[in-house]
């Protein structure tokens, strides 16, 4: 049976205003099977779906689609426009999609209260449910407990065709892909094997380049000295063959210079300068050919402060209408100086409860770093005009938070609007200057590379302020947090949240 393949041959693509191509000459064939697709923020990496997806079409080359194509976005600001289409599909492949995925057919008329979670399943049912010869999925990870990560795993598994996925869930994607390309800067290398494995053929490919530079840099600077003698010899020897110093009278010298001359004799010296020069200009060109990445220490520094006052929150047992559930919460108090996480399940009312918390912060006004689960496009648009309109000092002092957390402030700036990734670190980075008492961060890792991810866990172990961190990235809260308040269903249609310090915290997570 003839096998499909999705083809990009020296496909070029750039913005209008950037002043290089994003992606520059790719030529890759894609069989069937799933293919990661990796990189820091602001690579290219949507683009390139775009691309695969003919949503964009490239400056140069072509991208051939065998078939249908699908791209599953990673906002959730809106439900997909063939939604109404799956739920009205009485056929049984429908039903068979959001039943893998744990979807209900009324998800669609109550979008504006489901979950980023619930919205993200409806979004994947949706693209399982089209079955298109290619399938191009950007981050479907994010905001998905365990157990929904699982299924969405196991779902995407059975699909048959051409996958390309997106995330900087490095686990998963390993467990997934039988592929991946790696966009790093222009250099976009592709590799028969997961993201994981990958990454330690290239650091190994790129220790060895950089040992290779080093040493040629080493044997260049012995060259150069070598030359820098010789040339002085050759000075020196040009000096003995010149006749300006002898007196006019001075036959004898006159004649032993111009035997000199005609023998050669001192003219050693200026051909072996010259076959230095020839040896340096050899060893300076293949140094040149030499590229390796070089190594950049990534870190940025929080500078909030605790607060004066004796807590940031503090609230009394509430309880909070969700629909046709309730949110129990206890009495619950934050110091100025504890870093705590809020743990439960997709739809526990895990932002409903940091919505509530917000309106409570008890600090000085301009001292809260807030920054949403997930950030429409609208909202995405203001920040980059308000980036846009920064005197030239703050903007500088964004930009270096930008870079210390692994993005190309150049390219960025150059771009027409940020990536949501890119857009986190904007808002990371406004926060940062505000010097707060308290972070508050929803789904912190949602669309952050690794770099940034790393970068930020140590940053936020670090910071002397009190930090709030809604996360199914326990790893991660395990590296931070002091404490945990953790939504759980309580019967009766209600969720309990519960306290416990770090030592229990492993316990819940694991019950």
């Amino acid at each position: 049976m003839f096998q499909k393949f999705l083809n990009f041959n020296k496909v070029t693509f750039s913005y209008d205003s950037m002043s290089a191509p994003l992606i520059a000459e790719l030529s890759h064939s894609f069989p069937p099977g799933w293919y990661a697709i990796a990189g820091a923020n602001g690579t290219g990496k949507t683009t390139f779906l775009k691309l695969a997806s003919a949503i964009i079409m490239p400056d140069s080359g072509t991208v051939t689609i065998p078939g249908s194509v699908y791209y599953c976005e990673q906002r959730t600001d809106t439900p997909p426009e063939i939604s109404r289409k799956m739920i009205d599909d009485n056929n049984g492949s429908a039903e068979n999609a959001m039943r893998k995925l744990g979807v209900q057919r009324g998800w669609f008329d109550n979008w504006q209260v489901l979950s980023h979670g619930e919205r993200k399943k409806f979004q994947l049912a949706c693209a399982l449910w089209m079955n298109p010869d290619v399938l191009c999925v950007d981050e479907p990870f994010n905001h998905l407990d365990a157990a929904a990560k699982q299924a969405v795993v196991s779902a995407l598994k059975g699909y048959a065709g051409i996958g390309l996925l997106v995330s900087h869930d490095r686990e998963t994607s390993d467990e997934l892909c039988r592929g991946c390309l790696i966009i790093d800067g222009n250099r976009i290398t592709a590799h028969n094997r997961g993201i994981s494995d990958a990454l330690v053929t290239l650091d190994i490919i790129n220790a060895s380049k950089k040992k290779e530079f080093m040493e040629k840099q080493r044997g260049l600077r012995r060259l150069s000295d070598e030359l820098t003698n010789r040339k002085n010899k050759a000075m020196q020897a040009d000096s003995k063959r010149s006749k300006k110093h002898l007196d006019r009278h001075d036959s004898d010298g006159r004649a032993k210079i111009d035997l000199a001359r005609l023998t050669g004799k001192d003219a050693v010296a200026g051909r072996l300068q010259k076959q230095m020069e020839k040896r340096v200009l050899r060893v300076s060109d293949e140094l040149g050919r030499i590229e390796y990445i070089k190594e950049k220490r990534h870190v940025i520094f929080l500078p909030g402060s605790k607060s004066r006052r004796n807590y940031i929150f503090k609230t009394e047992r509430h309880v909070i209408g969700m629909g046709n559930k309730t949110l129990v919460i206890p009495r619950l108090i934050l110091d100025t100086h504890e870093k705590v996480s809020v743990t439960g399940g997709n739809g526990a009312g895990k932002s409903t409860f940091i919505n509530f918390m917000m309106q409570g912060i008890n600090t000085e006004e301009g001292h809260i770093c807030y920054i949403p689960q997930e950030i429409t496009k609208v909202q995405s648009d203001k920040i980059w005009k308000q980036i846009r309109a920064m005197n030239g000092a703050d903007l500088g002092r964004v930009l270096v938070i930008i870079s210390n957390l692994g993005s190309d402030p150049k390219q960025l700036l150059q771009s027409v609007s940020p990536s949501p990734g890119e857009t986190r670190k904007l808002m990371l980075a406004m926060g940062i200057m505000k010097t707060p008492h308290i972070i508050v961060m929803d789904e912190p890792t949602n669309h952050m590379d690794i770099i940034s991810i790393q970068c930020l866990e140590t940053a936020l172990k670090e910071c002397p302020c009190a930090v709030v961190l809604v996360s199914h990235d326990i790893k991660f809260l395990n590296a931070i947090t002091d404490k945990n308040w953790h939504i759980e269903c309580g019967g009766n249609e209600s969720l309990m949240l519960t306290e416990t310090r770090r030592t229990g915290f492993n316990d819940v997570m694991k019950g």
